[in-house]
């Protein structure tokens, strides 16, 4: 985290057209020489990789990565800490959340023909988090974003599998929550 801190920071310095900088200009002009934004981005591609729900080993995988990066850098004295989170446990208002961790899951489209659609395996974002297991064949409805009352007129989707690009817990409360079998 601290590397693609200061690399953002030193985006974002290179922006300003003001001299109220976070920091003072011999630093800023360190940062400018010394950081890329290719090197950020393969950061990023590596670390995406990953799947970082808290509590998972993906989590833990892209920390490794992170200090394994930090030690190329100098930084010798970072450290991951860690605290329990087990659904149950609060720090301060937040509850944690349980660990999970999935070990495979896909969508495949098997009429009028074959066609796999989303694979954890290759990208581990396809699946919602804290999914259960299923094995299910049903109809597939695209619903656009899913996150608009609009997106569903027209569209039955009890019993169906809902596919929607908007944010999975929006897109629940309206597919399953107001239109669909609470199940």
């Amino acid at each position: 985290m601290t590397v693609f801190l200061a690399l953002s920071l030193g985006a974002s310095l290179s922006f300003s057209q003001q001299d109220t900088a976070l920091v003072g200009a011999k630093v800023r002009e360190q940062l400018l020489t010394e950081l890329s934004g290719e090197i950020a981005k393969e950061h990023v591609i590596h670390i995406s990789r990953f799947d970082r729900i808290q509590a998972s080993a993906g989590w833990h995988q892209a920390a490794l990565y992170i200090m394994e990066q930090l030690k190329k850098y100098g930084i010798s004295d970072a450290r991951i800490e860690g605290w329990p989170s087990n659904g149950e446990i609060k720090y301060f208002t937040w509850t944690t959340p349980v660990g999970w961790e999935a070990e495979f899951g896909e969508l495949w489209v098997v009429e009028p023909q074959k066609l796999r659609l989303a694979s954890y395996e290759e990208l581990p974002t396809t699946l919602v988090k804290h999914s259960v297991s299923h094995d299910v064949t049903a109809e597939l409805v695209y619903v656009g974003s899913g996150l608009r009352p609009e997106d569903y007129e027209g569209v039955d989707v009890k019993g169906k599998i809902v596919l929607a690009t908007g944010y999975t817990g929006d897109v629940h409360r309206q597919a399953i929550d107001k239109k669909g079998d609470k199940r």
